[in-house]
């Protein structure tokens, strides 16, 4: 989250590319149409586009339905149960204020079970380049920004066809998905060891998904950076988070930076 035409539309953009996603989704839907957008993007990512779009009401309670990985229940004409719709996957959304400052603007309380699911990073990275860290040797943020434009129409999808392709051979040898789930647990607790809410700490998972993914990623040939870079982006966007968020502790009556 942050101001506009700082890039926050291209960065998930390049996530949608990456994904092999044509269209990108926006918030402006009724609740059973997100429903239908998570079912159908089930193990892969959800992209979600200026969350102002949204009703506000809307806003916490898809939080929750996407972050509990399963829609409403209900009963067919004959009466019968009908099982929900479920999914698992990471979704990203952008807006220009945190979901938290979206509710508080429509007075409806937020609650620290909406932040654990949908936790805002601000997007300015604070280098005068936006969202940006580093322009690659580019001379200003536009002209990156028109070469991620150029890149995400060209090379859609071709990195998790070849990501996919890798990960089905690896995911052969035995015990490697306990290894795996050790490694997102091991980095989960090395970024969220200095906190003691367990909010941060379940939100440090989906952190800690995304680095291990990032390490097989440039394990397999597919990162063009040195491997800590993995880790370092990673801890930077978390920490960001825990600090925009007031840091340690409950925020379950208001935000942290309110009590303070």
């Amino acid at each position: 989250m942050g101001p506009t035409s700082i890039g926050k539309t291209t960065a998930l953009n390049v996530a949608g590319s990456v994904a092999g996603l044509k269209h990108i989704p926006n918030w402006r839907s009724t609740a059973n149409a997100l429903e239908g957008k998570a079912a159908e993007s089930n193990h892969m990512l959800l992209p979600l586009d200026e969350i102002g779009q949204a009703e506000p009401q809307t806003v916490g309670a898809a939080a929750y339905m996407l972050g509990n990985e399963q829609g409403k229940g209900r009963m067919s004409k004959t009466l019968s149960n009908v099982k929900p719709k479920t999914w698992r996957l990471l979704f990203l959304s952008t807006g220009e204020v945190a979901m938290v400052e979206y509710l508080r603007q429509a007075k409806i309380p937020a609650k620290g079970g909406m932040e654990a699911r949908m936790p805002s990073i601000p997007a300015d990275a604070g280098k005068g380049y936006g969202v940006f860290e580093n322009l690659h040797g580019y001379k200003t943020s536009k002209e990156f920004l028109v070469a991620l434009e150029s890149s995400i129409r060209q090379q859609q999808g071709t990195a998790l066809d070849e990501y996919l392709t890798q990960l089905v051979e690896v995911r052969k040898s035995e015990d490697w998905d306990k290894q795996l789930r050790e490694r997102v647990h091991a980095i989960a607790n090395k970024i969220s060891q200095q906190y003691g809410d367990l909010a941060i700490w379940r939100v440090a998972g989906r952190f800690a998904l995304v680095q291990a993914g990032l390490e097989l990623a440039h394990s397999f040939g597919l990162l063009p950076f040195p491997i800590e870079e993995c880790s370092w982006s990673v801890s930077q966007m978390f920490t960001a988070w825990v600090n925009f968020r007031g840091g340690d502790g409950s925020i379950t009556s208001g935000t942290l930076r309110e009590r303070d």
